[in-house]
């Protein structure tokens, strides 16, 4: 063998040595590759779990916002009817004080209210000067009954105002609860809703999640198969290295 086979043989050894060694770095890099295309899959996983769990909460939420505003409807429809209530007794009322400015008007009209406002002196005029005892004993009668009838009235008009001022204290009373229930159920829905505002938030930053780890997993098995054409490459340069030195010996 002389001098110049022998550098010839060196050098082939060399090259394939070197290539050799590219391949390794190749297929480390694919192995580095491939346990990352491994660790995105299970954080793109945990991902889509916590997308799971994060809309269910998101539904949950939803729910009770409909109920708080199913219920808050519902009081809404009980104050109302308050209002109603307190409108029709305050009505009542207004036509009572009517009722006894009338009638108090018309008593102050009539003879029995001037004649009461005289003297004694008058009354028994008034009364003496019947044509007949019979009538004498009519006016007196007629008096009484007009006086105790004015008295009765009054009084019944006194009590139902009473009733009916009680009557809307109550109704005022549960007015004002109603509101406060009303106010409280609202703070309660502004909260939900705020809640499901921050589940929705995460939501959206789940799904960019999402597609940030798909695009890396494709980049990833880009460069997968890009490192297997070159793998595939080196290995056909030094098929192609080797066919070629068994033909120069």
């Amino acid at each position: 063998m002389n001098v110049s086979r022998i550098i010839l043989l060196v050098i082939l050894i060399i090259f394939f040595d070197a290539n050799s060694q590219t391949k390794q770095d190749l297929e480390k890099q694919k192995s580095q590759i491939l346990n990352d295309i491994k660790k995105i899959e299970l954080k793109l996983a945990e991902n889509s779990n916590q997308k799971k769990l994060i809309i269910f909460n998101a539904e949950d939420i939803n729910y009770k916002i409909k109920l708080q505003q199913n219920l808050i409807n519902n009081i809404n429809s009980q104050l109302n009817l308050i209002i109603n209530e307190i409108d029709i007794n305050e009505n009542r009322l207004a036509d009572l004080k009517k009722r006894e400015l009338t009638l108090k008007d018309e008593l102050s009209k009539m003879l029995l209210s001037a004649y009461k406002k005289k003297s004694n002196i008058n009354k028994l005029m008034f009364i003496f000067s019947s044509s007949s005892f019979q009538q004498a004993y009519k006016r007196i009668q007629y008096f009484k009954q007009y006086a105790n009838f004015q008295n009765k009235t009054l009084s019944k008009i006194k009590v139902t105002t009473e009733e009916i001022n009680n009557v809307i204290i109550v109704l005022d009373s549960q007015k004002t609860n109603k509101k406060q229930l009303i106010d409280e159920n609202e703070e309660i829905k502004r909260d939900l809703s705020i809640e499901y505002d921050t589940l929705n938030n995460l939501i959206d930053e789940v799904n960019k999640n999402q597609k940030k780890y798909s695009s890396e997993i494709k980049q990833k098995q880009r460069l997968s198969k890009e490192i297997d054409r070159k793998i595939e490459k080196l290995i056909k340069e030094a098929l192609a290295k080797s066919k070629s030195k068994d033909e120069g010996f």
